[in-house]
């Protein structure tokens, strides 16, 4: 079932090819900046310097998780653009698993479980994620791990709380667009855990 997907996953990227993965803005802005970081010249652009007073010395609007993460990725790997995408595509495999888990957890039939994770797998926005360079992916992928998180653990754990609340902040600082999923998990903590252990996820 994981195994299908993860080769309809490769197989999409494979029937569409490189051609449509045209280097567009955020890839060359984010890699620049993951590039600095690894190279030790702080967290800016020099590439935006011409549009953005400042960008040359300090990107402060650019959640830091993710080209941090890239930038790790860079410096083992190298900058070259489709060597960073390569990052995304297994962040795009890791969501699948920690799909394949949920769906486990929930004790999904194995027909549901193969339809979501072939659906998954094959959608187009999906796929832009996990091989463009952006943090699109990576934030899924970790609001993923919170989700798998919170419904394998019913009772109360303090220990899991504050990786829920560790991870979950990742994400935050990862794209914005995840506070949302972050204030749905904070009530999901006061309701299950209490206002005390609501503090230590905080």
């Amino acid at each position: 079932c994981l195994l299908s997907a993860i080769v309809a996953f490769g197989a999409t990227l494979v029937a569409y090819g490189d051609s449509w993965l045209v280097p567009w803005h955020d890839e060359v802005v984010i890699s620049r900046l993951a590039q600095n970081l690894a190279e030790g010249k702080g967290f800016r652009n020099d590439l935006l310097d011409d549009l953005l007073t400042g960008a040359d010395e300090k990107t402060y609007w650019q959640m830091p998780v993710y080209p941090f993460a890239l930038g790790l990725w860079g410096k083992l790997f190298g900058f070259e653009l489709n060597t960073l995408r390569w990052f995304n595509r297994i962040v795009g495999v890791i969501s699948l698993i920690l799909l394949f888990l949920l769906a486990r957890n929930f004790r999904l039939p194995f027909e549901a479980t193969l339809l979501a994770l072939l659906w998954t797998a094959t959608d187009l926005t999906f796929q832009f994620a996990a091989n463009f360079v952006r943090p699109d992916a990576l934030t899924g992928c970790l609001l993923l791990l919170v989700a798998l998180l919170l419904a394998s653990q019913p009772r109360k754990s303090a220990s899991v709380v504050a990786l829920t609340g560790f991870i979950s902040a990742l994400a935050v600082f990862t794209h914005p667009i995840a506070f949302p999923c972050w204030l749905v998990c904070s009530a999901i903590i006061v309701k299950r855990f209490g206002w005390r252990n609501w503090l230590l996820f905080l």
